[in-house]
C-alpha cells in the first residue's frame, strides 16, 4: 500500500504528473468554443417589415440587421442577405437579394404579384373568406360593391370594399361549383 501512494507523490514532485492549479487549461470547453467561433463565426439576422399585413400588387419594405449571434453586437462580414418569401405551402414565391448601405444595414423591397395564384384554393363545404383589392387602369385602389354568382346565376353573397379598394366577402363554396363576381364602381 505505501508503495502504491508512494509513486504518485514521487511522480507529482518530477513534474511527470502536473498539478491542475499550476497550468493554464488550453482544452477547456470554453476555449474550445471561443476557437469555433473565431474560425467560424454565427451570425443573425433579424428583420423588420413596414407593416404587418400584405395584400397582392403591394410591395414590401424591408430591412434586415445582421449580427454576431454570440454578443448581438452588429456584423458587416456578409456581401448581401438573401430575403425568401414562401406561400402557404411552403413553395418558394420571391427571393431578394440586398447589399448593405454605407451604414452597415440591408435594406430593399420585395413586390408581391397581383391577383390570385392560377386557380385558387376554396375548401368546399368550409367557411372561405376571399380577400381582394380592386384598382383602376392607374394603379390605385378603387372603391368597388359586387355581387358573387354560381354557375346557375343565383346569387351566393354581396360583398363591398372597405379602404383603398380593399375588401373581403366571407361564403361556404359548394364541391364542383363554379363562381363569378359582378361589380361596379361608384362613379358614373
Amino acid at each position: 500500500m505505501k508503495k502504491i501512494l508512494f509513486l504518485p507523490a514521487l511522480l507529482l514532485l518530477c513534474g511527470i504528473l502536473p498539478a491542475r492549479g499550476n497550468t493554464p487549461v488550453t482544452d477547456s470547453a470554453a476555449v474550445r468554443l471561443a476557437r469555433q467561433l473565431a474560425y467560424f463565426p454565427h451570425e443573425k439576422i433579424h428583420v423588420q417589415t413596414d407593416k404587418p399585413h400584405y395584400l397582392s400588387g403591394e410591395r414590401m419594405w424591408l430591412r434586415a440587421h445582421l449580427v454576431d449571434a454570440l454578443n448581438h453586437r452588429p456584423m458587416f462580414m456578409s456581401r448581401y442577405v438573401y430575403v425568401e418569401l414562401f406561400n402557404p405551402f411552403g413553395e418558394l414565391v420571391r427571393r431578394a437579394q440586398i447589399r448593405p448601405d454605407s451604414t452597415g444595414a440591408y435594406a430593399g423591397y420585395i413586390d408581391l404579384d397581383q391577383g390570385l395564384p392560377e386557380g385558387g384554393w376554396l375548401v368546399p363545404g368550409q367557411v372561405c373568406r376571399v380577400g381582394f383589392k380592386a384598382v383602376n387602369p392607374s394603379g390605385t385602389g378603387e372603391e368597388i360593391s359586387g355581387t358573387v354568382y354560381n354557375s346557375r346565376e343565383e346569387e351566393v353573397t354581396r360583398f363591398s370594399s372597405l379602404k383603398l379598394g380593399m375588401g373581403f366577402f366571407v361564403f361556404i363554396p359548394a364541391e364542383g361549383e363554379r363562381y363569378h363576381a359582378v361589380c361596379a364602381t361608384g362613379r358614373a
